[in-house]
């Protein structure tokens, strides 16, 4: 079923996450397909109303992750997004991280267990910090840390 990672709790949006594809994503191994635009307060609220009927009313805006090795999706964590069925004999296998927009507030994200990190790791990863070592490594250079 298509959900949410995030609830509607901010016009900004608070968690983004992305989806590297380790290997070729094809039709038939059910790529994760997004409603695109279903990120607003509205969206959300037909959704809650609705459920499968908005889906089937918005299946012209969906968008299919058909990846490549090594390409990403980025996705606002409000967009309704699910998996497909894997009707092929392999697994997909991506790599999955969500990042929380640093200025906001996690309070209210729903499962806190499933958003956040173990309390010493918090406010230690940034996607920023995660960018700097990547362009440092590609460089050439040492970790900072």
């Amino acid at each position: 079923p298509y959900l949410p990672r995030s609830p509607h709790i901010s016009q900004e949006g608070v968690l983004f996450s992305t989806a590297v594809a380790l290997q070729h994503v094809t039709r038939e191994m059910g790529p994760t397909r997004f409603l695109l635009g279903s990120q607003s307060l509205a969206a959300h609220d037909a959704f809650d109303e609705e459920g499968p009927g908005y889906v089937a009313a918005s299946a012209d805006s969906a968008a299919c992750g058909l990846l490549d090795a090594g390409e990403a999706a980025l996705y606002d964590g409000r967009v309704l997004h699910c998996g497909g069925p894997n009707s092929s004999p392999e697994r997909r296998v991506q790599f999955y991280a969500t990042f929380r927009r640093a200025a906001a507030d996690g309070a209210g994200l729903g499962n806190e267990a499933a958003h956040s990190l173990l309390d010493e790791y918090r406010g230690k990863h940034t996607l920023g910090r995660l960018l700097d070592e990547a362009e440092a490594w590609a460089e050439g250079g040492e970790r900072k840390s």
